[in-house]
């Protein structure tokens, strides 16, 4: 989570911004402790994958065995915070998702655009050639009834 200060006078601070990186870890208990998860037990047990609990983010690297889910699999879910300071201020928090031009160049939309243009064109010729190769079929056929 990414937090500013507003003032140093006042206490408080503000979430400006904030980012999550999913994780897969088949947890384990220390000492192979089988938690049945409706005890407390479980809330205060260290876990045996987590060897940074407390001192630093847990890394990819650090994953020693991903979770399959298989049916009736005890999964154990947990999170970790990490508190940034930010220059970023409350009113600017918008900022970073409201203007793209970091992160998608202006030649990208131009052709989006144009491949727009280009089907609904495509797709309108097709149409019309049907409709005019249907309307001689019938224009044919009601002049060779009034020749009869």
């Amino acid at each position: 989570l990414d937090f500013h200060q507003p003032n140093q006078e006042k206490e408080g601070y503000r979430v400006v911004g904030f980012a999550v990186e999913p994780m897969s870890i088949k947890h384990q208990y220390l000492n192979n402790f089988v938690w049945d998860g409706a005890s407390t037990d479980g809330f205060t047990k260290p876990l045996q994958t987590c060897p940074l609990a407390g001192e630093g983010h847990l890394e990819k690297e650090y994953i020693a065995q991903a979770q399959i889910v298989e049916p009736f699999e005890t999964i154990l879910y947990t999170y970790e915070v990490t508190w940034n300071e930010s220059p970023v201020k409350w009113a600017s928090r918008w900022d970073v998702y409201l203007t793209e031009d970091h992160l998608i160049p202006a030649q990208v939309h131009w052709y989006s655009i144009a491949n727009s243009i280009f089907i609904v064109l495509f797709l309108s010729i097709l149409i019309a050639s049907i409709l005019v190769r249907n309307l001689r079929r019938d224009i044919a056929g009601y002049n060779a009834l009034s020749t009869m």
